[in-house]
């Protein structure tokens, strides 16, 4: 009930006007000097802190979170290790058998998809975006599937087996 009261007095307080509140402290005798004036001002500047700090919101702390996705390209499960051939004319091997283009080149694994290129030291896994287009593909025809398929090309007659492939590029050999 006491805590009740004291709610009250302390909302009431805040609710009235300054002017007001001056005539109550004039009427009451709570003036200049005094040592019961000096409590009063004491009080009422505490009070006053204590409100606010209650009243006027603590800034919170700002976070700014900016995320730009780029999704990585779906997963492509292989049974076995895919064969792979070299390009005519370039340093570049292919997978021939399968629908999406990877290529090897220079100790990486290489795979467009959706307009972005994605690179890896594996290639069934770990793919990681990469921002340019590969120096190598500019040699390498659109229409290469084709050629493949037509053997229009001088394909290497027998594919390289993936395990086999080097990570350094020098031990690639050219066709063509």
């Amino acid at each position: 009930m006491l805590l009740r009261g004291c709610k009250l007095k302390f909302l009431k307080f805040f609710l009235t006007p300054v002017s007001q509140i001056k005539t109550i402290l004039q009427k009451h005798h709570f003036h200049k000097g005094g040592e019961r004036g000096n409590k009063m001002k004491k009080l009422l500047f505490g009070t006053m802190l204590l409100a606010l700090v209650i009243a006027v919101p603590i800034p919170t702390m700002a976070e700014v979170n900016i995320s730009i996705g780029i999704p990585l390209p779906p997963v492509i499960t292989f049974t076995m290790a895919p064969e792979v051939i070299v390009m005519p004319g370039t340093y570049v091997y292919v997978v021939p058998d399968i629908d999406v283009d990877i290529f090897f080149y220079s100790g990486w694994w290489w795979r467009p998809w959706e307009g972005r290129w994605y690179r890896s030291r594996y290639y069934d896994r770990d793919w990681i975006y990469y921002n340019y287009i590969p120096a190598f593909y500019y040699d390498i025809d659109f229409g290469w599937r084709g050629y493949y398929r037509d053997r229009t090309l001088a394909w290497a007659s027998v594919g390289v087996p993936t395990d086999s492939l080097s990570t350094s590029s020098t031990k690639l050999e050219r066709l063509g």
